[in-house]
């Protein structure tokens, strides 16, 4: 009795990895693709953003608690207009209670804010 289709013909109408089950043949090879825009990726923003954020805590212009409340914001902006105020709000309260109390959190900030010789 086979139970997850191996050895039975192919069900028609089913495609994907269940309508290769039994058939020899390897699928066809899509090529992928990806064209240049010539502008910095998310993650190059992303980087650059938390790298001026890091540079004003280590100067002393915001504190680690500042620096976690623009992180928090940061990271629940794209849900703002897509779910209602209330739910956003306490996504990005339960976030930065999260991070403000992960210790591997606070050694990176440690590291990141300490002198170039101790890094």
């Amino acid at each position: 009795m086979a139970v997850d289709g191996v050895g039975k013909p192919p069900i028609p109408g089913v495609t994907g990895p269940a309508a290769s089950i039994g058939n020899s043949e390897p699928p066809a090879k899509a090529e992928f693709c990806v064209e240049s825009t010539g502008r910095l990726s998310p993650t190059a923003k992303v980087s650059s953003v938390s790298s001026d954020l890091l540079d004003r805590v280590e100067a002393g212009q915001i504190t680690q608690q500042q620096y976690l409340d623009i992180k928090s914001e940061q990271a629940v902006a794209h849900l703002v207009g897509h779910l209602p105020a209330e739910q956003i709000e306490l996504i990005r309260a339960t976030l930065r209670d999260q991070l403000s109390n992960d210790p591997l959190f606070e050694r990176l900030v440690r590291q990141a804010l300490a002198p170039t010789g101790q890094r």
